[in-house]
């Protein structure tokens, strides 16, 4: 007979791709080798540290940095997904949210504040024009959807967490064949948070064992 009451997620095998998938990308930033020159391994990290700028292109975007917050955010919610955890999703939205709330403040204070000339006279509180007041809002409600995210549970919560993880997938993809598109020798190791991607997406798609639940 089936159970017609409450049921409760419980880890299931299907985490074993979530955790490998997490420590392919980790691996793969942090730890891997991305190119090696006169005799000596670059890891990422050292690529970052020394990368020039003015650089152009999703490539540069990515090394520069912002491959780590994403690969961060993304690991947070591939197991909220895999696990349908309200742990791991209030974690990912306690992390995400302040970043658009901040530059939603910053916008806001900037604008409310005097400009003066060199010689000290008061020109007038700044405006903000209509391109801003777009970029406000528009991360007012990046704000509300980091919110939505932390309420999605069971199926709703594995199909957007997977499809998360093939956006993170592509952007690293991307990433790395624009630096291969611009000459850069990067060895194969570079595609292994392709793989550590499509290792998350799987787990957050199947997710976990669901169980009766007594209370």
């Amino acid at each position: 007979m089936g159970w017609f009451g409450k049921v409760r997620p419980k880890a299931s095998g299907t985490v074993a791709l979530t955790i490998a998938g997490a420590v392919l990308v980790l691996l793969c930033l942090l730890l891997l080798p991305w190119a090696h020159t006169g005799g000596q391994w670059f890891l990422l990290p050292k690529i970052t540290a020394h990368l020039p700028k003015g650089g152009t292109g999703i490539g540069y975007w990515y090394i520069s940095g912002w491959c780590y917050p994403l690969a961060f955010f993304a690991i947070l919610y591939a197991f909220a997904a895999n696990l349908d955890s309200p742990t791991f999703r209030w974690l990912h939205f306690g992390f995400m949210v302040p970043v658009p709330l901040f530059l939603f403040a910053m916008i806001l204070l900037i604008g409310g504040q005097h400009s003066y000339s060199v010689t000290g006279k008061d020109l007038g509180r700044n405006s903000i024009n209509g391109e801003a007041i777009v970029v406000a809002f528009g991360l007012l409600a990046l704000a509300a959807v980091f919110f939505a995210l932390a309420f999605a549970r069971r199926v709703v919560i594995r199909v957007i967490g997977g499809l998360m993880m093939l956006g993170y997938l592509l952007i690293h993809t991307v990433a790395v064949v624009d630096l291969l598109g611009k000459k850069v020798d990067l060895l194969p190791f570079a595609f292994a948070a392709t793989l550590g991607y499509l290792l998350c997406a799987l787990g957050a798609f199947l997710g976990p064992r669901y169980v009766p639940s007594l209370r």
